[in-house]
């Protein structure tokens, strides 16, 4: 997500004073539209009583990075500052060494939307004849991941070697669209498209690097990639819930996608980053 506002660097603590008096912890993210979606996935996080309206936020990663390094004093603030994963789960990066980060479990929080039980609660307003039961067998959500798991794994496995490489090349900022089948009622990827798009990516890096490097590289991420459910190391703003939205109007009924999301994230459980939990007990004790 963009950001029409530019903050100075250190206005975080002010910021955080801004919104104190709605909130009892201060909540930075990297996000700055559809605020809906963090205020209902954090309430989830948070501990039963802690008061919180509003995150605050950022604008992008660096950005996120930036103030909260210059924001490592123990100053009696209750904070925390929450990046998304982006590719590093896939290249097998460490998480920066900063007081008060914390770094999302999956690609980014829309990562955490996709649920089935929450697809199926939204499937359930979409369509309001359908029950639990139709809604989950008409959506077969495990078949859909089936289809999909080996041309999105294919996909980012190369932009993670891509992106480790050399990261003047555009990656996951390329329409996922573009390699998605022909109609635009059809939510899975297409592997020839996909296919194409990986060998054109393997082609520009191996005008500069040698086979045995991008090999030693690619088996690294392969490996990662192999150890993980693709759902949480695609994208989920990019890709998986541009294709999961696509499936959900066309077999439930149309509603608009913003609010599909703010939709899951009620629905939305906890249990999918337990750790995320643990932090945020910790830092409200």
């Amino acid at each position: 997500m963009t950001t029409s506002v530019i903050y100075p660097l250190g206005i975080a603590p002010a910021l955080g004073h801004l919104n104190s008096s709605g909130n009892e912890i201060e909540i930075f993210v990297e996000d700055t539209s559809n605020l809906n979606v963090w205020r209902n996935v954090l309430r989830k996080f948070l501990p039963e009583g802690v008061a919180f309206s509003d995150p605050i936020p950022l604008g992008g990663r660096p950005q996120v990075l930036e103030e909260c390094r210059r924001d490592q004093v123990e100053d009696g603030r209750k904070k925390l500052y929450i990046i998304d994963a982006d590719l590093d789960l896939l290249q097998g990066c460490r998480k920066p060494k900063l007081k008060h980060l914390y770094r999302l479990r999956g690609y980014c929080i829309e990562n955490y939307l996709l649920q089935e039980d929450a697809l199926i609660e939204v499937a359930q307003i979409l369509d309001t004849d359908a029950s639990e039961a139709d809604a989950r067998n008409k959506l077969v959500f495990s078949t859909w991941k089936q289809r999909n798991q080996n041309t999105y794994q294919k996909l980012f496995v190369c932009y993670a070697t891509v992106n480790s490489i050399d990261e003047q090349h555009q990656t996951v900022g390329h329409w996922i669209g573009h390699v998605a089948q022909s109609s635009p009622m059809d939510d899975d990827l297409c592997p020839r498209k996909t296919n194409a798009r990986v060998r054109g990516l393997f082609r520009c890096i191996r005008s500069d690097f040698t086979r045995e490097e991008v090999r030693a590289v690619y088996n690294r991420v392969l490996e990662n990639a192999n150890s993980m459910d693709f759902c949480v190391f695609v994208s989920g703003k990019d890709c998986l819930i541009n294709r999961l939205l696509v499936r959900l109007k066309r077999l439930f009924g149309p509603m608009k996608d913003n609010q599909i999301k703010v939709l899951l994230s009620r629905y939305m459980s906890p249990e999918i980053d337990p750790y995320l939990s643990r932090r945020l007990r910790q830092i409200c004790a």
